[in-house]
């Protein structure tokens, strides 16, 4: 999977150049340019955001991540987006609340009850070291598992939260398609879940949140209006009003094609 690993490696590194050059660049316009360069220079990937949204109040999340291995089994995360600042406390930011409740906690919550996993996107330009030992390469863009970042930062009360703190338990986003774990004579379901084992082992785990654990949490059947993205040469006008139902309380959607992968 050769070219997935270098156009998000691309990206990622024009992330943290960005950052680098523009710290106060907001999350949403990261997460915005992220997304929508990756679905243009990757054909089998898609990216769609819709109008009707309100930020936290729902989901406590900011993008829908599905994963299609075949017709009848994909893989579906919330993800919530972070930027990282170099060299300062971000507590603030990962313990940030809406009306009262941790966003934390309800990026948890609805995903579980859905069966959907829930995982963190991390914007940064820190060079520190991750889950899997790298350190710096222009990577821009990490990810970790909602329940460690609860447990390790806002369950145990207020305490600094420094980036290389933050980078310990994440890995770049990229790594998905680039490390041998993934991909390595196996089809693309068996890899990503070796992958989830040995990286994020607890991103199922039950907790007093949701309540809820599942060996296979986030791995369900392929809906509909995943189906029809994939199948669209171009997203058609009505999908958001035909699919209004699925997609409440998500800005945007992005899906991996990866039935032909291996």
């Amino acid at each position: 999977m050769t070219k997935p690993c270098e156009v998000f490696s691309e990206c990622t590194a024009y992330v943290k150049n960005w950052i680098s050059k523009q710290p106060e660049v907001g999350e949403e316009s990261i997460t915005d340019w992220f997304l929508f360069n990756i679905s243009e220079k990757l054909p089998h990937i898609k990216y769609k955001q819709f109008s009707r949204y309100v930020e936290g109040q729902v989901t406590g999340a900011d993008w829908e991540w599905w994963f299609v291995f075949s017709n009848s089994q994909s893989f579906v995360t919330r993800v919530q987006a972070k930027k990282i600042r170099l060299n300062k406390d971000n507590y603030s930011g990962l313990a940030h609340t809406t009306r009262g409740t941790l966003q934390v906690d309800k990026l948890i919550k609805d995903a579980k009850n859905k069966g959907m996993a829930a995982f963190y996107a991390f914007y940064t330009n820190s060079d520190s070291q991750t889950l899997c030992k790298g350190k710096g390469k222009g990577y821009g863009v990490y990810w970790s598992e909602a329940n460690r970042v609860r447990t390790d930062f806002i369950q145990k009360g207020r305490k600094k939260v420094s980036d290389s703190d933050v980078l310990a338990i994440s890995n770049p986003i990229e790594c998905l398609f680039c490390c041998p774990l993934t991909f390595n004579d196996q089809n693309g379901e068996e890899g990503f879940k070796k992958y989830l084992e040995s990286y994020f082992p607890t991103y199922n785990e039950q907790d007093e949140i949701s309540n809820i654990r599942s060996e296979n949490l986030g791995f369900q059947k392929t809906p509909n209006h995943i189906s029809t993205l994939l199948e669209s040469e171009e997203i058609p006008d009505w999908y958001e009003s035909e699919f209004r139902n699925r997609i409440e309380g998500i800005k945007s959607i992005l899906v991996i094609d990866m039935r032909k992968e291996k």
